[in-house]
């Protein structure tokens, strides 16, 4: 049985190598796999060492063809290679194995290499740059690998542009073809190789149009000098029309009456000027007014020549100096020195009341001294720190401030004047300081003798500047009572005391005061 364990009755065997077909690995081989002793690994490679999992090659299915994949004749499906099969490998310079239809390299074993050097001078022809090898040549360049055509520029007036990288061009320099060079023809685009110049101004006869005039119409009225009757007046004696060119014609008066007449002048500019027959004369050609201030009256006549109103308020002052224009005022008393005299100036007041520092949430009424009519101003607060109270016009305007916030300036309270020369003028009450009473006893600031404790009458037996609240007094210091010696208002006139004025103000013989509000 030549398959002891396998069923084969016919006990065919293919090879005659004993085994049968049935049970023989390669039932066509008859030397199984020892000529050529190869397997297929788990992952269908072939391997020339036999191991576990490994299925054997027949010799008989063997593929002899090259198996180096580094050969362009590589046949992915080989199995046997004898060291003779790959014939195809690259040069390592510009060669390539050849590619399919996909472009993808050829593995089928039909591979052949592809040259890419075709001048063979291991240049890859894709390297490969053509350009002219002479460096004299306008288009000669440093990196050509294989010869090109040259260009070279003429011995006329051609140049080369210069580069050396293929680039370069050749640049006429003759645009017109007269084989004169652009920087030397003096007709660019026009041909004209005698160059003829008739008129010396440096461009050709051919392009000149004006080939006879070397100013070539400097007046540009489409004619040429030569030609011009007014070569350089463009509008031909028609601004002036009296025969003479314009531009030599001379403007000015011709009235030989006039101011200014000139003898020169060939065309009437309307200037001419006249004098009025009253004031005015003729000097150098230039009429001189003589009445400054144009009242009728010539100045070497004029009392005031600077003064139209000639002194109309009759004080002898001429207006001009007149520091009261329209108010007579002969002797110009001008006591704040402003410029304008007292009699037409805004008065001279001073804001009193109050005291210089006062409390916040105070009353403070303030007036004028002297005190003036009612129409004249009006009081000015500073809404910052301060509310209007109430005014009362018994002595006079007087006006009650009710402060309402810390602080201090010169424009915290005055008045705003209408002066009777046309003009406003401000007055304020100056250095007034607003403060808190910390002690709430209604004196507050310097005035308060004892800040921080309340003594409503500042009573200061020894007169050391210190409330008798807040001063310790010695064994030998005075504590006499103080003798009220007179009660006056705010206007300082003498009140009886008692009395119910609004505000009194009650004078010690230690000097010291006090003031009284009445509110009722």
């Amino acid at each position: 049985d030549n398959c002891v364990t396998t069923y084969n009755p016919n006990q065919e065997d293919s090879d005659g190598d004993g085994p049968g077909d049935t049970c023989d690995t390669c039932p066509y081989d008859a030397t199984n796999n020892t000529i050529y002793p190869n397997w297929l690994d788990v992952n269908g490679d072939v391997v020339f060492n036999e191991s576990e999992g490994v299925i054997p090659i027949c010799d008989d299915e063997e593929v002899f063809d090259c198996m180096d994949e580094t050969a362009c004749d590589y046949n992915e499906n080989a199995t046997w290679d004898n060291g003779s099969e790959c014939v195809e490998y690259l040069d390592g310079i510009c060669e390539t194995c050849s590619v399919d239809e996909n472009g993808d390299v050829i593995v089928d074993g039909s591979g052949e290499i592809v040259d890419n050097d075709e001048d063979n001078d291991e240049v890859c022809d894709d390297d490969e740059v053509f350009g002219c090898y002479d460096e004299i040549a306008c288009n000669y360049n440093e990196f050509a690998t294989n010869e090109d055509v040259c260009y070279y520029a003429d011995s006329i007036c051609e140049t080369c542009s210069g580069e050396t990288n293929g680039t370069g061009q050749i640049i006429d320099n003759d645009i017109d073809d007269d084989e004169i060079c652009d920087d030397q023809d003096n007709c660019l685009t026009n041909y004209n190789p005698n160059q003829q110049d008739s008129d010396g101004d440096g461009i050709g006869d051919a392009c000149d149009a004006c080939p006879n005039d070397p100013d070539n119409d400097i007046d540009g009225d489409g004619i040429c000098g030569d030609e011009d009757d007014c070569p350089n007046d463009p509008y031909n004696d028609t601004l002036y029309p009296n025969g003479i060119c314009d531009d030599e014609d001379i403007l000015g008066c011709t009235d030989i009456n006039s101011c200014n007449y000139n003898e020169d002048a060939t065309w009437n500019d309307g200037s001419c000027t006249v004098v009025d027959g009253i004031c005015e004369t003729c000097e150098d050609g230039q009429v001189i007014d003589n009445d400054q201030d144009n009242d009728g009256i010539c100045d070497d006549e004029d009392i005031c020549p600077n003064d139209p109103d000639n002194d109309i308020d009759g004080d002898g002052i001429c207006g001009d100096v007149d520091n009261c224009i329209t108010t007579y005022n002969p002797n110009q008393q001008d006591s704040d020195g402003d410029g304008y005299g007292d009699t037409c100036d805004c008065a001279i007041v001073t804001i009193i009341g109050g005291d210089s520092q006062v409390c916040v949430d105070d009353y403070e009424v303030y007036y004028l001294s002297p005190n003036i009519s009612d129409d004249t101003y009006n009081w000015v607060i500073n809404e910052n720190y301060a509310e209007y109270a109430w005014q009362t016009g018994f002595t006079g305007d007087s006006l009650f401030v009710h402060w309402l916030y810390e602080g201090q300036g010169d424009n915290l309270v005055g008045i705003i004047q209408d002066c009777p020369y046309g003009g406003q003028e401000m007055t304020y009450y100056e250095n007034l300081v607003i403060t808190f009473d910390y002690d709430q006893d209604g004196i507050c600031g310097d005035e308060d003798n004892c800040p921080n404790v309340p003594n409503y009458d500042q009573q200061d037996s020894d007169g050391d500047g210190i409330g008798d609240a807040c001063d310790g007094i010695g064994l030998d210091e005075s504590t006499l009572d103080k003798k009220l010696i007179q009660v006056v208002d705010i206007f300082g006139r003498n009140i009886k005391q008692g009395s119910k004025h609004s505000t009194l103000i009650y004078i010690y013989d230690d000097g010291s005061i006090e003031k009284t509000y009445i509110l009722e």
